[in-house]
């Protein structure tokens, strides 16, 4: 059977606090965001952030994933 999901929560890569308060969060889907959210000076710094979170994921309330840019 498939899972539904029924919400997903953007959050800054870029953002150690938010991402610290990811945890808690009751959706579907906590999704750390590469793209929009985050400016290009800044994504190396997020891609640190995020690798070290997904270490963590079990901790996370609801599913985890990593929305990055294309090549």
């Amino acid at each position: 059977m498939t899972n539904l999901f029924r919400s997903l929560v953007f959050v800054p890569g870029n953002n150690p606090r938010f991402l610290e308060k990811a945890k808690s969060l009751s959706g579907d889907i906590v999704c750390f965001d590469l793209e929009d959210s985050v400016p290009d000076k800044e994504k190396q710094n997020a891609r640190i952030l995020i690798s070290k979170k997904l270490k963590e994921r079990k901790d996370f309330k609801a599913s985890v994933f990593a929305r990055t840019n294309s090549i």
